[in-house]
């Protein structure tokens, strides 16, 4: 779990980082504000969509492999076992990151409830009136012009006439274009990733985006010059929100007085797209995993070389396959391999897990599955038993406890090369179960 997830964090912050420097190559240049937004939404929208992608099942069924395990037979894991008030009964790394998670996102998410809070507090104390057909909210407290929940805030005084008529144009532009959905959006986004650099990059360049379009908004009623002059004298002032004066002034200013450039995306840059999102749904997610190649080269039936280990290979709903070579060598090799995992042991914990490995033509190792079960769960003689000491009382660990299989995996990648399934004189692709009981004594 604590691997999967990691891996899910590397995953999205590969996507998320190639798609901002597509942006920044191909769109940043490009005054097309709403496709440059959509861009970016998009974007923030694969990172954390494509690492989810399932494996596509188009590899042809593979025939599976039960293997056999003589009762009477484990591995003893010993040695020293850590006493108590020693680093086993202490936090590990994993719990202490989970609580700096936490405490981040309920940092986060404190401070959106309190901002929320003002905002209905304003709603519901603040004097109301409409403009356009949208509900305006004037309220004391508030410093600066801002939209939210489908409302425009003002400050109940101080902006005059021609100021509080540019700042309803600007914010009823804000609602008309949805920009409040992609706040909420941004917000769920910093709340559970609010660790990540890119998630906060998003909302800045989502933020910017959005006075840009409003700004455009204003500027086909309001002479630039006119509304840039009422931008800078209001900047003055200081302000506690985000708002029509709060964001970077100069780049507003430039954007509204410099020549347009919109530009449809050409040919060339949606190929560029096209295959870049390729790359990424190959390199970061499980897609194309179950799609196995045909080899090209044929493939002597038999064992390459004497190190392949051998085993009892009974494919599934089939007979016992004449000749079938005998599973010592595979008992040896994983039990000479397996360790009862040290913090497990220390800590008194027993468990199970089954792995489904998905082996090659050539007898390499393709995929590991894992997953913890229950003892009870594994099939008579199809597991191996490992045995530990611990001076601590044994106890069963939880089904998300990825200990056990993690040794599981590490067992399996140290022995190497699996013998091959042969089925009709051609080599086939196949999946080994596995099962392996962690117990203490």
């Amino acid at each position: 779990m604590k691997t999967d997830l990691v891996e899910f964090i590397l995953r999205a912050t590969l996507i998320w980082g190639a798609l901002l420097a597509y942006y920044y190559v191909v769109l940043h240049r490009n005054d097309h504000w709403r496709l440059r937004r959509l861009f970016l939404l998009f974007a923030w929208a694969a990172g954390m969509l494509i690492p989810l992608l399932p494996a596509l099942s188009v590899a042809p069924e593979m025939p599976t492999v039960r293997l056999f395990v003589p009762e009477g037979i484990g591995a003893v894991s010993s040695g020293p076992v850590a006493a108590a008030g020693s680093p086993a009964t202490e936090w590990s790394v994993l719990p202490l990151l989970l609580l700096v998670y936490l405490l981040g996102a309920a940092t986060v998410l404190a401070r959106t409830l309190v901002q929320s809070w003002r905002v209905w507090q304003w709603t519901r104390e603040g004097e109301k009136s409409t403009y356009g057909g949208v509900e305006v909210v004037r309220h004391a407290a508030i410093r600066s012009p801002f939209a939210g929940w489908g409302r425009v805030f003002l400050p109940a005084a101080g902006l005059g006439s021609t100021l509080e008529n540019i700042a309803l144009i600007h914010e009823t532009a804000h609602l008309r274009q949805r920009h409040h959905y992609d706040t909420i959006l941004m917000m769920i986004g910093r709340i559970i990733w609010w660790f990540h650099p890119l998630q906060w990059v998003f909302h800045r360049l989502l933020a910017d985006l959005h006075e840009y379009e409003a700004d455009a908004a204003v500027t086909q009623s309001v002479p630039v010059r006119t509304y840039g002059l009422h931008l800078l004298q209001s900047s003055l002032a200081p302000t506690g929100a985000l708002g029509l004066f709060s964001s970077p002034l100069k780049k507003r200013i430039t954007m509204m007085t410099k020549t347009k450039v919109r530009q449809p995306l050409r040919a060339l840059s949606i190929g560029g797209l096209t295959l870049l999102l390729a790359v990424l749904v190959v390199a970061c997610s499980d897609l194309t995993e179950d799609v196995l190649p045909k080899e090209s080269t044929p493939v002597v039936e038999g064992f390459p070389n004497e190190e392949m280990m051998q085993l009892y290979a009974v494919p599934s709903g089939a007979e016992d396959v004449p000749g079938a070579i005998g599973g010592e060598d595979l008992l040896r090799l994983v039990y000479q391999n397996v360790k009862y995992p040290a913090e497990a042991r220390a800590a008194g914990l027993t468990g199970a897990a089954t792995a489904t490995v998905t082996v090659g033509t050539r007898g390499e190792i393709l995929d590991i599955t894992t997953v913890r079960v229950q003892p009870e769960e594994l099939e008579p003689n199809q597991y191996f038993v490992i045995v530990g000491y611990s001076d601590q009382p044994a106890k069963a660990a939880g089904l998300d406890n990825g200990l056990f299989s993690e040794e599981v995996i590490r067992t399996i990648k140290s022995i190497g090369k699996f013998s091959p399934v042969i089925v009709d004189g051609v080599p086939e692709p196949y999946q080994l179960q596995m099962g392996f009981r962690f117990t203490l004594e």
